[in-house]
């Protein structure tokens, strides 16, 4: 049987999530070096359907066991986590190499705590997006996908170049609407 996440993700791609196709060469372009610009213009979302909203609940709920199990298991709170996180990507993205320490500490314990990138996309961009009464809610749960995802990201390429992060950073941009 698929989880809740999975489930919410599916129904609220088919849902609220419409391609729309490049007008030229240039956008093609654009959208192949540009992730932002690709997820901005690319794709639209709109409002989630009321009768996701138990599918959606679910799926918070089962985010938030598995945010539970991992922070337990760290032995910190999701605000230290976000805090150290910020700090090591920023690190990372300065081409600093203390970004390294805190990926060692964390990165066996976030292994596969976000299944995919799916995940990512769906909790940091599709949700917020879809639901703008809660947005900023559901921005906390993004946040957190994101910043554990991107840990296990680092942590997999521990010779990571910022390069090969440049999806997952998007994602982070977006949830923190920045």
């Amino acid at each position: 049987m698929k989880s809740a996440i999975d489930r919410l993700q599916e129904e609220v791609w088919a849902a609220c999530v419409t391609q729309g196709a490049a007008q030229n060469e240039q956008t093609i372009e654009r959208w192949q070096f540009d992730h932002y610009a690709h997820l901005k213009e690319r794709f639209i979302v709109s409002q989630m359907p009321s009768a996701l909203n138990q599918l959606m609940e679910a799926a918070l709920d089962e985010w938030q066991q598995r945010e539970n199990r991992l922070f337990s298991v760290l032995g910190m709170s999701r605000e230290q986590f976000i805090d150290k996180f910020e700090k090591t990507r920023t690190s990372f993205l300065q081409g600093k190499d203390d970004w390294q320490g805190f990926v060692y500490q964390t990165g066996e314990a976030v292994y596969a705590v976000v299944k995919n990138m799916e995940w990512v996309n769906l909790f940091s961009w599709i949700l917020p997006a879809a639901n703008p009464d809660i947005a900023d809610k559901l921005s906390i749960t993004g946040r957190m996908v994101t910043a554990i995802f991107y840990i296990e990201k680092l942590w997999k390429n521990l010779d990571a170049r910022q390069e090969n992060l440049k999806n997952i950073e998007v994602c982070w941009k977006l949830v923190n609407r920045a």
